[in-house]
């Protein structure tokens, strides 16, 4: 009898059933698990009921019921991550879940992403807040948090919140503004400098302080200038030739300056600063696949080649090499039946509340 189309590629071990969202959530306000009922989440501790709108789990704790956000323009839609970023989501498991915090526009199709926001968009897979993030403990991967930070109320909380939702060698990726005009999305509230992000971000196991290929020192001054001009109302001559020359030097291409500035002087003054780093209380755990580490713990090649391979990302420059985790995705499953196995049973996320 002749085998099906497609029979040969079929994977020895068939996926887990997939990981219904509702796994991953819990109340904002207890932390108790939730249920589903015709229109809303429920509480199985506390009882309190969270609306559902459009299949989104709207779950703000009670104080925050009936928030409305106002943005002072319309946030662009953002369909890509940054090199690095897109790179490693390649990379991770169908069942490694990415939390996006804030992410405003996000516009992604990833089942693995979870778009978080505190204002309601048809891009959001929930609403939420990040200083009491709606999710049971050590269930997230990966945290990446870009231009959210300077709109926090309290970072520490917020930073504290993503310490708990991560798995112990899960990885936060999150970057904030320094030298940067205020912008109110709602609004800026804390501006970080490298050492002030390492502070927020105390609880982890630091990777990097770095400043991001898009937050270099050019960005911030041309925004600066930007809002200088907005805002200045010339009185005299003198304040309108001052202001001619600001605007000439808008003429000019700041951006290809970046390169004279290495990353020990682009901290000073960049428009904003990132951290990555690592949640690991022992010192070593790892969310990598349990056999890609054997097969790093048996050959001193690898352990050579990865001295570090809990790290899933180690900069966002573009010069960022590649990490263990690309390796156990692309040559390891190549080389090891085992390890494909374990790719091929992964679940699948299943991301919003009704998957159709």
């Amino acid at each position: 009898m002749p085998k099906p189309a497609g029979a040969d590629t079929l994977p020895a071990t068939m996926p887990a059933p997939p990981i219904p969202l509702l796994d991953l959530l819990a109340c904002p306000d207890c932390r108790a698990p939730l249920q589903r009922d015709a229109a809303s989440l429920r509480c199985t501790g506390c009882g309190s009921g969270h609306p559902v709108r459009e299949g989104i789990p709207f779950l703000l704790p009670q104080a925050q019921r009936g928030l409305q956000i106002e943005h002072e323009r319309e946030l662009e839609v953002r369909s890509h991550y940054p090199k690095g970023v897109a790179r490693l989501l390649d990379a991770l498991a169908r069942d490694q879940v990415v939390l996006d915090l804030g992410s405003g526009e996000r516009e992604t199709d990833d089942p693995r992403v979870l778009c978080t926001d505190l204002r309601f968009t048809p891009r959001v897979d929930l609403v939420s807040d990040a200083h009491v993030l709606p999710l049971r403990d050590a269930c997230v991967d990966l945290v990446l948090a870009g231009a959210v930070f300077e709109h926090l109320r309290d970072p520490f909380a917020a930073a504290g919140e993503i310490h708990r939702v991560l798995k112990p060698g899960g990885q936060v990726i999150a970057d904030c503004s320094f030298v940067f005009p205020f912008h109110g999305f709602p609004a800026s509230y804390f501006h970080a400098s490298g050492e002030g992000l390492q502070r927020i971000f105390a609880g982890f196991r630091k990777v990097a302080v770095e400043v991001p290929p898009w937050l270099m020192p050019s960005y911030g001054l041309e925004v600066l200038l930007g809002e200088w001009l907005r805002f200045c109302k010339p009185r005299t001559e003198h304040d309108r030739r001052f202001l001619a020359a600001i605007r000439a030097l808008g003429g000019f291409d700041a951006r290809a300056l970046d390169a004279c500035f290495d990353q020990e002087h682009a901290l000073r003054i960049a428009a904003g600063t990132c951290f990555l780093g690592l949640k690991q209380p022992r010192g070593d755990e790892t969310v990598l696949p349990p056999p890609a580490l054997e097969l790093w713990h048996g050959d001193a090649a690898l352990r050579q080649r990865y001295p570090d391979p809990a790290v899933l990302l180690p900069t966002l420059r573009e010069d960022a090499p590649d990490t263990f985790v690309h390796w156990a995705a692309g040559e390891g499953r190549a080389r090891s039946a085992a390890l494909a196995d374990w790719y091929a049973a992964r679940p699948t996320v299943q991301k919003r509340l009704d998957p159709s």
